[in-house]
């Protein structure tokens, strides 16, 4: 008999609520060691001027020689692990629950007990969602890949995600359409593709936004992170272009419909750029 589906999805995020706090705890763990270790070798090193005997000198050196090999086989392991990918996969399963899910809908269809539940539910993942898309955060990954230049004439992908959110931030004005914010946001992603495309190893044609996502995907993608993923992000990335940052959707939005579309935009960016490898960028060309 196949399970419930709900069932089943309850049972996925408890697994991810697990995981996440296993992380977190090891995190935890792992800061708390070199906090502490940062802590004495600084307070050990202090010492060295005041007068140390000769043999303490040598135990202090093998016994911090040791400490150092210990720490240096965990610092190993981390450099090992891939956190910009298990970002991107789980900031793409973020956005899907912060953009797919429709709460105006759930919110209305609530019984009247369970409605004020259903809009503090709704209200926290858009704080979560909000929180999440850091336009610094975007802007640096931006960086990392280049995209903080631009041919003469026109504006840098990061100027153009810096220009969407600062038009946000100004003081609400009904003379100020989202569309001034939500297009800069669309030809940062648009020009973003584009650069990046000409930074592939290998050059082939790709037309579609479904095409050129997988493209760069394909080949500058990080070896952690599976072509699954980037068939998510590419059908993300079309649906995003195609209603909430498309021009016809813009001209009559809400300043919450606004606010949920550059926060969509914001959170692609993240998550696309989370996966991508800059080693593999190929070199600029001239």
């Amino acid at each position: 008999m196949p399970s419930d589906p709900e069932e089943e999805l309850k049972r996925i995020l408890d697994d991810s609520a697990a995981i996440a706090a296993r992380i977190t705890e090891r995190g935890r763990d792992i800061a708390a060691s070199g906090q502490a270790m940062h802590d004495w070798a600084s307070a050990t090193r202090s010492l060295v001027p005041l007068g140390l005997s000769p043999q303490e000198v040598e135990i202090l050196a093998a016994d911090w020689s040791a400490s150092n090999q210990g720490a240096g086989i965990l610092l190993s392991g981390l450099d090992k692990l891939d956190v910009p990918a298990v970002n991107s996969t789980a900031g793409t399963a973020a956005y899907s629950t912060a953009i797919t899910v429709d709460y105006l809908r759930i919110v209305s269809n609530a019984p009247p007990a369970m409605r004020p539940s259903a809009q503090a539910t709704a209200d926290h993942i858009r704080a979560l969602a909000s929180k999440s898309a850091d336009a610094g955060r975007a802007a640096a990954l931006l960086t990392t890949f280049g995209l903080d230049a631009a041919p003469e004439g026109k504006l840098s992908p990061v100027r153009q995600l810096l220009a969407a959110h600062d038009t946000f931030d100004a003081p609400p004005s009904s003379q100020v359409p989202a569309s001034t914010s939500l297009i800069p946001l669309r030809e940062c992603i648009l020009s973003s593709l584009a650069l990046l495309l000409q930074r592939r190893p290998k050059q082939h044609k790709a037309k579609s936004t479904w095409e050129k996502v997988l493209s760069i995907g394909v080949q500058l993608g990080r070896d952690t992170v599976s072509q699954d993923l980037f068939r998510t992000l590419a059908l993300q990335c079309q649906q995003l272009l195609d209603k909430r940052l498309s021009g016809a959707k813009q001209a009559e939005l809400s300043r919450l419909e606004w606010q949920q579309a550059l926060t969509a935009g914001t959170l692609w960016i993240i998550n696309f750029l989370s996966a991508l490898d800059p080693a593999k960028l190929r070199a600029n060309a001239a």
